[in-house]
Protein backbone atom coordinates (compact mmCIF):
# COMPACT_ATOMS: atom_id res chain seq x y z
CA UNK A 1 0.00 0.00 0.00
CA UNK A 2 1.46 3.71 -0.73
CA UNK A 3 1.63 6.65 1.58
CA UNK A 4 -1.27 8.16 0.06
CA UNK A 5 -3.56 5.20 0.42
CA UNK A 6 -2.32 4.40 3.82
CA UNK A 7 -3.11 7.89 5.14
CA UNK A 8 -6.51 7.72 3.01
CA UNK A 9 -7.45 4.25 4.87
CA UNK A 10 -6.47 6.05 7.98
CA UNK A 11 -8.55 9.65 7.53
CA UNK A 12 -11.87 6.91 6.84
CA UNK A 13 -11.38 5.34 9.88
CA UNK A 14 -10.87 8.45 11.80
CA UNK A 15 -13.99 9.79 9.88
CA UNK A 16 -15.96 6.49 10.63
CA UNK A 17 -15.50 6.46 14.55
CA UNK A 18 -16.72 9.81 14.55
CA UNK A 19 -20.20 8.52 13.49
CA UNK A 20 -22.60 8.76 16.17
CA UNK A 21 -23.75 5.06 15.52
CA UNK A 22 -21.15 3.91 17.21
CA UNK A 23 -19.39 0.25 16.47
CA UNK A 24 -21.02 -3.35 16.16
CA UNK A 25 -18.93 -5.85 17.98
CA UNK A 26 -16.75 -7.01 15.19
CA UNK A 27 -15.79 -3.51 14.04
CA UNK A 28 -14.75 -3.19 17.75
CA UNK A 29 -12.91 -6.23 17.24
CA UNK A 30 -10.82 -5.31 14.36
CA UNK A 31 -9.49 -2.08 15.94
CA UNK A 32 -8.30 -4.05 18.84
CA UNK A 33 -6.47 -6.52 16.32
CA UNK A 34 -5.12 -3.13 14.76
CA UNK A 35 -4.61 -1.74 18.15
CA UNK A 36 -1.97 -4.13 18.87
CA UNK A 37 0.14 -3.65 15.84
CA UNK A 38 0.55 -0.17 15.80
CA UNK A 39 2.88 0.12 18.11
CA UNK A 40 5.80 -2.38 16.15
CA UNK A 41 5.03 0.03 13.32
CA UNK A 42 5.62 3.09 14.71
CA UNK A 43 8.90 2.02 16.50
CA UNK A 44 9.96 0.47 12.66
CA UNK A 45 8.93 4.13 11.93
CA UNK A 46 10.98 5.66 14.26
CA UNK A 47 13.81 3.73 13.78
CA UNK A 48 14.17 4.33 9.95
CA UNK A 49 12.60 8.34 9.96
CA UNK A 50 15.57 11.04 10.79
CA UNK A 51 13.23 13.75 10.77
CA UNK A 52 13.49 15.16 14.43
CA UNK A 53 9.43 16.23 14.15
CA UNK A 54 8.62 12.85 13.70
CA UNK A 55 10.48 12.39 17.13
CA UNK A 56 8.19 15.21 18.68
CA UNK A 57 4.87 14.14 17.32
CA UNK A 58 5.85 10.28 18.18
CA UNK A 59 6.55 11.24 21.91
CA UNK A 60 3.10 13.62 22.15
CA UNK A 61 0.83 10.46 20.70
CA UNK A 62 2.18 8.23 22.69
CA UNK A 63 1.74 10.01 25.73
CA UNK A 64 -1.67 10.82 25.03
CA UNK A 65 -2.72 6.93 23.98
CA UNK A 66 -0.90 5.51 27.22
CA UNK A 67 -3.71 8.23 29.40
CA UNK A 68 -6.47 6.59 27.00
CA UNK A 69 -4.74 2.90 27.46
CA UNK A 70 -4.84 3.79 31.21
CA UNK A 71 -8.56 4.76 30.92
CA UNK A 72 -9.36 1.40 28.94
CA UNK A 73 -7.97 -0.79 31.55
CA UNK A 74 -9.75 0.42 34.14
CA UNK A 75 -13.04 0.22 31.96
CA UNK A 76 -11.79 -3.50 31.65
CA UNK A 77 -12.08 -4.12 34.90
CA UNK A 78 -15.50 -2.60 34.97
CA UNK A 79 -16.50 -5.00 32.69
CA UNK A 80 -15.44 -7.77 34.02
CA UNK A 81 -17.64 -7.25 37.13
CA UNK A 82 -20.11 -6.08 34.95
CA UNK A 83 -20.28 -9.19 32.78
CA UNK A 84 -19.24 -11.40 35.40
CA UNK A 85 -16.29 -13.06 33.22
CA UNK A 86 -14.92 -15.04 36.08
CA UNK A 87 -17.72 -17.25 35.69
CA UNK A 88 -17.50 -18.16 32.14
CA UNK A 89 -17.34 -21.91 31.55
CA UNK A 90 -13.97 -23.30 31.05
CA UNK A 91 -14.39 -24.34 27.29
CA UNK A 92 -15.46 -21.03 26.72
CA UNK A 93 -12.18 -19.66 27.50
CA UNK A 94 -10.61 -22.15 25.94
CA UNK A 95 -12.48 -20.93 22.74
CA UNK A 96 -12.14 -17.35 23.83
CA UNK A 97 -7.95 -17.82 24.13
CA UNK A 98 -7.67 -19.45 20.37
CA UNK A 99 -9.41 -16.72 18.89
CA UNK A 100 -6.97 -13.28 21.19
CA UNK A 101 -3.73 -15.91 20.27
CA UNK A 102 -4.74 -16.52 16.17
CA UNK A 103 -5.02 -12.93 14.71
CA UNK A 104 -6.58 -14.79 11.56
CA UNK A 105 -9.65 -15.93 13.52
CA UNK A 106 -10.30 -13.02 15.93
CA UNK A 107 -12.00 -11.09 13.08
CA UNK A 108 -13.39 -13.74 11.44
CA UNK A 109 -17.35 -13.28 11.00
CA UNK A 110 -18.27 -17.19 10.39
CA UNK A 111 -16.48 -18.22 13.06
CA UNK A 112 -18.84 -19.77 15.95
CA UNK A 113 -17.25 -17.99 18.76
CA UNK A 114 -17.08 -14.59 16.95
CA UNK A 115 -17.52 -11.50 19.32
CA UNK A 116 -20.72 -10.33 17.69
CA UNK A 117 -22.11 -13.72 17.20
CA UNK A 118 -25.58 -12.85 18.72
CA UNK A 119 -26.70 -16.42 17.75
CA UNK A 120 -24.30 -18.00 20.05
CA UNK A 121 -24.87 -17.05 23.72
CA UNK A 122 -21.34 -17.07 25.69
CA UNK A 123 -21.44 -20.13 27.81
CA UNK A 124 -21.45 -19.34 31.80
CA UNK A 125 -20.35 -22.28 34.13
CA UNK A 126 -23.73 -24.15 35.71
CA UNK A 127 -22.24 -24.23 39.40
CA UNK A 128 -18.77 -23.32 40.96
CA UNK A 129 -17.44 -20.23 39.07
CA UNK A 130 -14.32 -20.45 37.16
CA UNK A 131 -12.67 -18.17 39.12
CA UNK A 132 -13.18 -16.69 42.83
CA UNK A 133 -13.75 -12.98 41.69
CA UNK A 134 -13.16 -10.35 38.84
CA UNK A 135 -9.84 -9.53 40.08
CA UNK A 136 -8.62 -13.70 40.04
CA UNK A 137 -10.54 -13.55 35.55
CA UNK A 138 -7.64 -10.45 34.92
CA UNK A 139 -4.92 -12.05 36.50
CA UNK A 140 -5.64 -15.46 35.55
CA UNK A 141 -6.28 -14.36 31.49
CA UNK A 142 -4.24 -11.42 31.15
CA UNK A 143 -2.11 -12.50 33.23
CA UNK A 144 -1.83 -9.92 35.89
CA UNK A 145 -0.23 -10.11 39.38
CA UNK A 146 -3.40 -10.53 41.65
CA UNK A 147 -2.70 -7.65 43.52
CA UNK A 148 -2.53 -4.72 40.21
CA UNK A 149 -5.85 -6.55 39.11
CA UNK A 150 -7.48 -5.66 42.28
CA UNK A 151 -6.15 -2.27 42.06
CA UNK A 152 -7.66 -1.82 38.53
CA UNK A 153 -11.12 -3.64 39.77
CA UNK A 154 -10.98 -1.36 42.96
CA UNK A 155 -10.42 1.65 41.30
CA UNK A 156 -13.00 0.54 38.49
CA UNK A 157 -15.63 0.77 41.14
CA UNK A 158 -14.45 3.94 43.27
CA UNK A 159 -14.38 5.85 39.07
CA UNK A 160 -16.74 4.03 36.76
CA UNK A 161 -19.40 2.19 38.85
CA UNK A 162 -19.69 -0.37 41.46
CA UNK A 163 -22.70 -3.12 40.99
CA UNK A 164 -24.97 -4.43 44.14
CA UNK A 165 -25.42 -7.83 45.61
CA UNK A 166 -28.50 -8.49 42.59
CA UNK A 167 -26.32 -7.25 39.53
CA UNK A 168 -27.86 -3.69 39.78
CA UNK A 169 -25.25 -0.90 38.27
CA UNK A 170 -24.78 1.76 41.46
CA UNK A 171 -22.85 5.15 41.02
CA UNK A 172 -18.77 5.14 41.53
CA UNK A 173 -17.94 5.41 45.07
CA UNK A 174 -16.18 8.81 44.69
CA UNK A 175 -18.44 10.89 41.51
CA UNK A 176 -16.45 13.78 41.57
CA UNK A 177 -13.53 12.22 41.08
CA UNK A 178 -14.95 10.10 38.18
CA UNK A 179 -16.15 12.94 36.48
CA UNK A 180 -11.97 14.32 36.76
CA UNK A 181 -10.94 10.74 35.68
CA UNK A 182 -13.22 10.62 32.25
CA UNK A 183 -11.77 14.22 31.32
CA UNK A 184 -9.91 13.48 28.15
CA UNK A 185 -7.71 16.60 28.60
CA UNK A 186 -6.62 15.46 32.17
CA UNK A 187 -4.00 12.53 32.62
CA UNK A 188 -5.78 9.64 34.40
CA UNK A 189 -3.34 8.47 36.81
CA UNK A 190 -2.94 10.91 39.11
CA UNK A 191 -6.82 10.10 39.78
CA UNK A 192 -6.67 6.98 40.28
CA UNK A 193 -4.05 6.86 42.69
CA UNK A 194 -5.91 9.66 44.49
CA UNK A 195 -8.55 7.98 44.38
CA UNK A 196 -6.81 4.36 45.80
CA UNK A 197 -5.42 6.54 48.39
CA UNK A 198 -9.07 8.12 49.29
CA UNK A 199 -10.51 4.62 49.94
CA UNK A 200 -8.28 3.89 52.12
CA UNK A 201 -9.85 6.64 54.47
CA UNK A 202 -13.17 6.17 53.48
CA UNK A 203 -13.67 2.38 52.83
CA UNK A 204 -16.89 0.76 51.72
CA UNK A 205 -18.55 -0.44 54.51
CA UNK A 206 -18.98 -4.67 54.93
CA UNK A 207 -21.67 -5.96 53.75
CA UNK A 208 -22.99 -2.76 51.72
CA UNK A 209 -21.92 -0.65 48.67
CA UNK A 210 -22.19 2.43 50.57
CA UNK A 211 -19.26 4.44 51.91
CA UNK A 212 -18.68 5.21 55.34
CA UNK A 213 -18.90 9.25 56.15
CA UNK A 214 -16.25 11.18 54.01
CA UNK A 215 -13.27 12.27 55.20
CA UNK A 216 -13.21 15.97 56.58
CA UNK A 217 -10.26 18.06 56.80
CA UNK A 218 -9.78 20.61 59.74
CA UNK A 219 -11.47 22.88 58.03
CA UNK A 220 -14.58 21.09 57.01
CA UNK A 221 -14.10 21.04 53.55
CA UNK A 222 -14.24 16.93 52.27
CA UNK A 223 -10.64 15.24 50.96
CA UNK A 224 -12.58 14.53 47.79
CA UNK A 225 -13.60 18.25 47.39
CA UNK A 226 -10.23 19.21 47.71
CA UNK A 227 -8.61 16.05 45.69
CA UNK A 228 -10.72 16.92 42.67
CA UNK A 229 -8.97 20.40 42.24
CA UNK A 230 -5.88 19.39 42.86
CA UNK A 231 -6.04 16.66 40.06
CA UNK A 232 -6.23 19.53 37.60
CA UNK A 233 -3.39 20.81 38.58
CA UNK A 234 -1.06 21.10 35.25
CA UNK A 235 2.35 21.02 36.75
CA UNK A 236 3.52 17.34 38.26
CA UNK A 237 6.02 18.26 40.58
CA UNK A 238 3.45 20.66 42.83
CA UNK A 239 0.42 18.14 41.98
CA UNK A 240 2.43 15.26 43.56
CA UNK A 241 3.43 17.49 46.45
CA UNK A 242 0.13 18.91 47.08
CA UNK A 243 -2.00 15.52 46.85
CA UNK A 244 0.74 14.25 49.31
CA UNK A 245 0.30 16.80 51.91
CA UNK A 246 -3.16 16.42 51.59
CA UNK A 247 -3.68 12.43 52.25
CA UNK A 248 -0.80 12.84 54.71
CA UNK A 249 -3.13 16.05 57.05
CA UNK A 250 -5.88 13.71 56.00
CA UNK A 251 -4.69 10.02 57.69
CA UNK A 252 -3.53 11.89 60.79
CA UNK A 253 -6.60 13.08 61.21
CA UNK A 254 -8.27 9.48 60.68
CA UNK A 255 -5.93 8.31 62.97
CA UNK A 256 -6.75 10.90 65.95
CA UNK A 257 -10.53 9.97 65.35
CA UNK A 258 -10.01 6.15 65.37
CA UNK A 259 -6.58 5.44 66.61
CA UNK A 260 -7.46 1.57 65.58
CA UNK A 261 -6.50 1.84 62.51
CA UNK A 262 -3.12 2.87 63.17
CA UNK A 263 -2.39 -0.34 65.30
CA UNK A 264 -0.14 -3.22 63.64
CA UNK A 265 3.18 -4.91 63.55
CA UNK A 266 4.43 -4.02 60.19
CA UNK A 267 7.99 -5.53 58.60
CA UNK A 268 9.74 -2.57 57.46
CA UNK A 269 12.90 -4.21 54.85
CA UNK A 270 15.79 -5.43 55.61
CA UNK A 271 19.03 -3.83 55.47
CA UNK A 272 23.17 -5.21 56.67
CA UNK A 273 21.74 -8.87 57.66
CA UNK A 274 18.71 -7.25 59.98
CA UNK A 275 15.10 -7.70 59.50
CA UNK A 276 13.31 -4.36 60.84
CA UNK A 277 9.88 -4.17 62.28
CA UNK A 278 7.55 -1.33 63.51
CA UNK A 279 5.02 -2.34 66.34
CA UNK A 280 2.16 0.29 66.35
CA UNK A 281 -0.04 0.03 69.50
CA UNK A 282 -2.71 1.31 71.60
CA UNK A 283 -2.06 2.60 75.10
CA UNK A 284 -2.90 -0.37 77.06
CA UNK A 285 -1.64 -3.20 74.41
CA UNK A 286 1.75 -1.14 74.77
CA UNK A 287 1.52 -1.64 78.79
CA UNK A 288 2.45 -4.57 78.16
CA UNK A 289 5.75 -4.18 76.24
CA UNK A 290 6.31 -1.73 78.58
CA UNK A 291 6.03 -4.06 81.60
CA UNK A 292 8.11 -6.65 79.50
CA UNK A 293 10.83 -4.09 79.28
CA UNK A 294 10.82 -2.74 82.73
CA UNK A 295 11.28 -6.26 84.29
CA UNK A 296 14.19 -6.98 81.37
CA UNK A 297 15.65 -4.15 82.87
CA UNK A 298 15.37 -5.20 86.63
CA UNK A 299 18.86 -6.78 87.36
CA UNK A 300 17.26 -8.20 90.78
CA UNK A 301 14.54 -10.56 88.96
CA UNK A 302 15.45 -14.09 87.39
CA UNK A 303 14.41 -12.24 84.01
CA UNK A 304 16.09 -8.83 83.85
CA UNK A 305 19.37 -11.01 84.97
CA UNK A 306 18.92 -13.39 81.99
CA UNK A 307 18.41 -11.00 79.31
CA UNK A 308 21.68 -9.05 80.11
CA UNK A 309 23.66 -11.62 78.98
CA UNK A 310 23.83 -12.61 74.89
CA UNK A 311 23.74 -16.38 74.20
CA UNK A 312 26.71 -18.18 75.54
CA UNK A 313 28.52 -20.95 74.64
CA UNK A 314 26.56 -24.16 75.03
CA UNK A 315 28.86 -26.07 77.27
CA UNK A 316 28.59 -27.48 80.37
CA UNK A 317 29.07 -25.06 83.33
CA UNK A 318 27.67 -21.76 81.24
CA UNK A 319 26.76 -18.87 83.27
CA UNK A 320 22.93 -17.97 84.35
CA UNK A 321 21.65 -17.00 80.67
CA UNK A 322 22.75 -19.43 78.72
CA UNK A 323 21.31 -22.33 76.77
CA UNK A 324 23.26 -25.82 77.15
CA UNK A 325 23.90 -27.82 73.92
CA UNK A 326 21.20 -29.86 73.03
CA UNK A 327 21.28 -33.86 74.10
CA UNK A 328 21.63 -35.77 71.50
CA UNK A 329 18.17 -36.80 70.94
CA UNK A 330 16.95 -33.01 70.56
CA UNK A 331 19.05 -32.25 67.98
CA UNK A 332 19.30 -33.15 64.61
CA UNK A 333 21.19 -36.79 63.51
CA UNK A 334 23.88 -34.62 61.29
CA UNK A 335 25.04 -32.33 63.77
CA UNK A 336 27.62 -33.68 66.11
CA UNK A 337 28.49 -32.81 69.91
CA UNK A 338 31.17 -30.95 68.79
CA UNK A 339 29.40 -28.32 66.02
CA UNK A 340 26.55 -28.22 68.43
CA UNK A 341 29.28 -27.02 71.28
CA UNK A 342 30.63 -24.94 68.99
CA UNK A 343 27.27 -22.98 67.82
CA UNK A 344 27.09 -20.37 70.07
CA UNK A 345 29.55 -17.24 70.36
CA UNK A 346 33.07 -17.43 71.88
CA UNK A 347 32.08 -15.76 74.95
CA UNK A 348 29.53 -14.19 76.96
CA UNK A 349 28.67 -10.79 75.91
CA UNK A 350 27.05 -8.50 77.86
CA UNK A 351 23.72 -7.18 76.22
CA UNK A 352 23.26 -3.58 75.75
CA UNK A 353 19.49 -2.23 76.77
CA UNK A 354 18.23 -2.61 73.09
CA UNK A 355 19.41 -5.78 72.81
CA UNK A 356 18.50 -7.49 76.58
CA UNK A 357 15.24 -5.88 75.78
CA UNK A 358 14.79 -7.54 72.80
CA UNK A 359 16.10 -11.09 73.90
CA UNK A 360 12.96 -10.86 77.15
CA UNK A 361 10.88 -10.28 73.80
CA UNK A 362 12.19 -13.69 72.00
CA UNK A 363 11.92 -15.52 75.36
CA UNK A 364 8.22 -15.69 75.02
CA UNK A 365 8.27 -16.17 71.60
CA UNK A 366 10.56 -19.74 72.61
CA UNK A 367 8.77 -20.85 75.24
CA UNK A 368 7.50 -24.27 74.97
CA UNK A 369 3.70 -23.62 74.22
CA UNK A 370 3.18 -27.33 74.08
CA UNK A 371 4.60 -27.88 78.03
CA UNK A 372 2.40 -24.99 78.81
CA UNK A 373 -0.74 -25.95 77.45
CA UNK A 374 0.13 -29.67 79.21
CA UNK A 375 0.12 -28.07 82.49
CA UNK A 376 -2.93 -25.64 81.84
CA UNK A 377 -4.81 -29.16 81.13
CA UNK A 378 -3.99 -30.65 84.39
CA UNK A 379 -4.68 -28.24 86.82
CA UNK A 380 -7.94 -27.83 84.33
CA UNK A 381 -8.79 -31.58 85.24
CA UNK A 382 -8.19 -30.63 89.21
CA UNK A 383 -10.31 -27.39 89.32
CA UNK A 384 -13.87 -27.06 89.87
CA UNK A 385 -17.01 -25.20 89.01
CA UNK A 386 -15.78 -21.25 88.80
CA UNK A 387 -11.61 -21.96 89.77
CA UNK A 388 -11.83 -24.32 86.26
CA UNK A 389 -13.43 -21.34 83.84
CA UNK A 390 -10.83 -18.55 85.42
CA UNK A 391 -7.89 -21.62 84.13
CA UNK A 392 -8.69 -20.62 80.52
CA UNK A 393 -6.11 -19.81 78.38
CA UNK A 394 -5.95 -17.54 75.77
CA UNK A 395 -5.70 -18.43 71.79
CA UNK A 396 -1.78 -19.10 71.66
CA UNK A 397 0.41 -18.82 68.94
CA UNK A 398 3.13 -21.40 68.49
CA UNK A 399 6.19 -20.28 66.37
CA UNK A 400 7.86 -22.24 64.40
CA UNK A 401 11.57 -22.08 62.53
CA UNK A 402 11.93 -24.13 59.71
CA UNK A 403 14.75 -23.76 57.26
CA UNK A 404 15.28 -25.05 53.73
CA UNK A 405 18.91 -26.65 53.36
CA UNK A 406 19.96 -28.65 50.02
CA UNK A 407 22.57 -30.74 50.47
CA UNK A 408 25.41 -28.81 49.32
CA UNK A 409 24.80 -26.34 51.99
CA UNK A 410 24.64 -28.97 54.75
CA UNK A 411 28.10 -30.04 54.07
CA UNK A 412 29.61 -26.27 53.44
CA UNK A 413 30.11 -26.45 49.88
CA UNK A 414 27.92 -23.94 48.62
CA UNK A 415 27.74 -20.15 48.74
CA UNK A 416 24.58 -20.04 50.27
CA UNK A 417 23.36 -20.65 54.16
CA UNK A 418 20.11 -21.91 53.88
CA UNK A 419 16.35 -20.17 54.08
CA UNK A 420 13.77 -19.97 56.49
CA UNK A 421 10.13 -20.67 55.14
CA UNK A 422 9.27 -17.09 55.40
CA UNK A 423 12.26 -16.14 52.92
CA UNK A 424 15.01 -14.57 55.32
CA UNK A 425 18.80 -15.91 54.33
CA UNK A 426 21.10 -17.07 56.92
CA UNK A 427 24.48 -16.69 57.67
CA UNK A 428 27.12 -19.01 57.69
CA UNK A 429 27.02 -18.26 61.69
CA UNK A 430 23.47 -17.68 61.50
CA UNK A 431 22.66 -21.72 60.50
CA UNK A 432 25.76 -23.45 62.54
CA UNK A 433 23.83 -21.54 65.77
CA UNK A 434 20.30 -22.49 64.61
CA UNK A 435 21.17 -26.16 63.90
CA UNK A 436 22.01 -26.68 67.32
CA UNK A 437 18.95 -25.42 68.70
CA UNK A 438 16.43 -28.76 70.13
CA UNK A 439 13.27 -26.07 68.52
CA UNK A 440 14.51 -25.60 64.97
CA UNK A 441 13.42 -28.37 62.48
CA UNK A 442 15.97 -28.30 59.49
CA UNK A 443 14.77 -29.84 56.45
CA UNK A 444 17.24 -31.10 53.82
CA UNK A 445 16.46 -31.21 50.18
CA UNK A 446 18.34 -32.30 47.30
CA UNK A 447 19.29 -30.78 43.89
CA UNK A 448 15.67 -31.63 42.40
CA UNK A 449 14.18 -30.35 46.21
CA UNK A 450 12.97 -33.52 46.18
CA UNK A 451 12.76 -34.53 50.38
CA UNK A 452 15.82 -37.06 51.24
CA UNK A 453 15.26 -38.17 55.21
CA UNK A 454 11.54 -37.87 55.54
CA UNK A 455 8.53 -40.69 54.62
CA UNK A 456 5.66 -42.54 55.87
CA UNK A 457 2.77 -43.49 54.87
CA UNK A 458 -0.42 -43.95 56.34
CA UNK A 459 -4.16 -42.26 55.82
CA UNK A 460 -3.97 -39.00 57.60
CA UNK A 461 -0.63 -37.21 57.16
CA UNK A 462 1.48 -37.34 59.91
CA UNK A 463 2.98 -34.15 61.39
CA UNK A 464 6.56 -34.60 60.09
CA UNK A 465 5.52 -35.27 56.86
CA UNK A 466 3.42 -32.29 56.42
CA UNK A 467 6.29 -30.49 57.79
CA UNK A 468 8.35 -32.46 54.76
CA UNK A 469 5.62 -31.79 51.78
CA UNK A 470 5.56 -28.06 53.23
CA UNK A 471 8.95 -27.71 52.98
CA UNK A 472 9.52 -28.93 49.45
CA UNK A 473 6.96 -26.94 47.88
CA UNK A 474 7.19 -23.63 50.67
CA UNK A 475 3.70 -22.74 49.67
CA UNK A 476 0.85 -23.35 47.14
CA UNK A 477 2.82 -25.05 43.73
CA UNK A 478 0.39 -23.04 41.05
CA UNK A 479 2.64 -20.40 39.39
CA UNK A 480 2.25 -17.03 40.67
CA UNK A 481 0.09 -18.24 43.96
CA UNK A 482 1.25 -16.37 47.30
CA UNK A 483 -0.81 -18.02 50.19
CA UNK A 484 2.05 -18.33 53.03
CA UNK A 485 2.63 -22.42 53.73
CA UNK A 486 1.16 -21.89 56.94
CA UNK A 487 -2.17 -21.66 55.25
CA UNK A 488 -2.04 -24.37 53.16
CA UNK A 489 -3.70 -28.04 52.45
CA UNK A 490 -1.98 -31.69 51.27
CA UNK A 491 -3.40 -32.67 47.92
CA UNK A 492 -3.34 -36.50 47.76
CA UNK A 493 -2.30 -36.27 43.96
CA UNK A 494 -3.87 -39.69 43.21
CA UNK A 495 -7.48 -39.27 44.88
CA UNK A 496 -7.20 -41.21 48.02
CA UNK A 497 -11.34 -42.60 46.92
CA UNK A 498 -9.29 -43.59 43.34
CA UNK A 499 -6.61 -45.62 44.81
CA UNK A 500 -3.77 -43.30 45.89
CA UNK A 501 -1.28 -43.34 48.56
CA UNK A 502 -0.26 -41.11 51.40
CA UNK A 503 3.03 -40.71 50.99
CA UNK A 504 5.55 -37.65 49.91
CA UNK A 505 6.06 -37.82 46.44
CA UNK A 506 2.55 -38.59 45.83
CA UNK A 507 1.40 -34.85 47.62
CA UNK A 508 1.51 -31.72 46.65
CA UNK A 509 0.95 -28.23 49.06
CA UNK A 510 -2.16 -26.44 47.56
CA UNK A 511 -4.30 -22.99 49.08
CA UNK A 512 -7.88 -24.21 49.75
CA UNK A 513 -8.85 -21.88 46.10
CA UNK A 514 -6.55 -23.94 44.14
CA UNK A 515 -7.30 -27.27 46.20
CA UNK A 516 -10.56 -26.81 45.09
CA UNK A 517 -9.26 -26.33 41.35
CA UNK A 518 -7.96 -29.48 41.30
CA UNK A 519 -10.71 -31.48 42.61
CA UNK A 520 -13.29 -29.03 40.25
CA UNK A 521 -11.25 -29.98 37.13
CA UNK A 522 -9.73 -27.09 36.21
CA UNK A 523 -6.37 -28.10 37.12
CA UNK A 524 -4.12 -30.94 37.18
CA UNK A 525 -1.25 -32.18 39.02
CA UNK A 526 1.68 -34.47 38.63
CA UNK A 527 4.25 -36.18 40.88
CA UNK A 528 7.28 -35.66 38.70
CA UNK A 529 9.00 -38.10 40.76
CA UNK A 530 8.56 -36.41 44.11
CA UNK A 531 8.50 -32.63 42.87
CA UNK A 532 4.95 -32.09 41.81
CA UNK A 533 4.06 -29.39 39.10
CA UNK A 534 0.93 -28.21 37.75
CA UNK A 535 -0.87 -28.06 34.41
CA UNK A 536 -2.67 -24.99 34.01
CA UNK A 537 -6.19 -24.68 32.02
CA UNK A 538 -5.63 -24.30 28.79
CA UNK A 539 -6.94 -21.09 28.83
CA UNK A 540 -4.32 -20.08 30.67
CA UNK A 541 -1.44 -21.87 29.28
CA UNK A 542 -1.94 -23.20 25.76
CA UNK A 543 0.88 -25.44 25.65
CA UNK A 544 -0.47 -27.49 28.60
CA UNK A 545 3.50 -27.48 30.20
CA UNK A 546 4.07 -28.91 33.74
CA UNK A 547 4.58 -25.93 35.68
CA UNK A 548 5.74 -25.00 39.35
CA UNK A 549 5.43 -21.97 41.43
CA UNK A 550 8.74 -20.57 42.09
CA UNK A 551 7.98 -16.98 44.03
CA UNK A 552 9.21 -18.43 47.22
CA UNK A 553 12.59 -19.56 45.89
CA UNK A 554 15.59 -17.57 45.89
CA UNK A 555 17.02 -16.81 42.55
CA UNK A 556 20.45 -19.36 42.97
CA UNK A 557 17.53 -22.08 43.76
CA UNK A 558 16.03 -21.78 39.96
CA UNK A 559 19.24 -22.34 38.26
CA UNK A 560 22.01 -24.39 40.90
CA UNK A 561 22.64 -27.33 39.33
CA UNK A 562 21.20 -31.28 40.63
CA UNK A 563 23.36 -32.80 43.54
CA UNK A 564 25.06 -35.78 42.27
CA UNK A 565 23.32 -38.71 43.31
CA UNK A 566 25.76 -41.26 45.04
CA UNK A 567 25.86 -44.57 43.57
CA UNK A 568 24.55 -47.69 45.49
CA UNK A 569 26.22 -49.70 47.89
Amino acid sequence: MSNNNLRQAVEQIAAHLRQPAGLSAQDAAALCQLMTSLPAALHQAAQANADPRYAVRLASSTESAGDHIARLKILCAHLAERHALHCLDPRELDVLRDHCDSPDTATDEASPAAPDSADVAARYALGRPTFKDPAEFLAGWLPLDYHEAKRRVNAARQLIGRFDDAGVPVDPQFPKLAAKFNDASLPPQPVISAAGRLATLEPVAEGTEQPLPPVLTPEGATVEDIAQNLVAEPNPATRSKKLNQLFKQARTTTEQLDPVTATGLFRTGAKNGLVNYALRLLPGDAELIESLIAQADNPRTDAGNDSRVLDDPAEAGTPSGSAPAPDAEDRPDFVTAEEAAQSGPISSVAANVPQRRLKALLGFLRLDIDKILRDHSRRQRKAKGKAQKRAALPPLVRPLVMVHLTLAELRGEAKTHGLTAHGLELSATDLRRILARARIIPMTLGGKGEILDVGRSQREYPLPMARAIKARDRGCIVPGCKVPVEHCEIHHIRFWKDGGVTAVRWAATMCTKHHHDVHAGLLKVISNGGVPQVILPKFQDPLQLPRRNSINYRLGDLFRPADPVAPPP
